[in-house]
């Protein structure tokens, strides 16, 4: 869970203060060397402690939902450019219940809406695409 942290800590540097475009491309980079090792380490089991849906599971799927919004900032698609076995991971935890349930179903929309009132490039792309 400790390495699941340190790439949120990824994603709020990408939102808070990656002021620039290059900036932004390198904590990308580092998300996407950071999902390289997870998936090496990943087991071939439905979930990350196997047949049952656990808190590493939830933990990794906070920070899989920002994926789709920073899609939306970059060339780069950090969904498009998950290993298969991640994929299917997060199709499948996805559209778990208790993934669904714990986020409200306008939740992307209000995350778009919180990183482009934020000074960084991500918001600053956000907001020119919305406005």
């Amino acid at each position: 869970m400790a390495y699941a942290d340190g790439m949120l800590n990824i994603v709020a540097r990408i939102i808070y203060r990656d002021v620039d475009a290059s900036a932004f491309a390198i904590s990308l980079r580092e998300l996407e060397e950071r999902l390289r090792i997870v998936d090496d380490r990943f087991q071939p089991q439905k979930y990350f402690a196997g047949d049952a849906f656990g808190l590493v599971d939830a933990v990794f799927a906070t920070l899989f939902r920002y994926f789709s919004v920073f899609d939306r900032v970059s060339e780069t698609k950090l969904n498009d450019s998950l290993p298969q076995k991640l994929t299917e991971w997060w199709a499948l935890v996805g559209s778990h219940k208790s993934v669904k349930d714990a986020v409200p179903p306008t939740y992307e929309a209000e995350l778009l809406q919180f990183i482009a009132q934020k000074e960084s490039h991500a918001a600053r792309v956000l907001g020119t695409a919305s406005g």
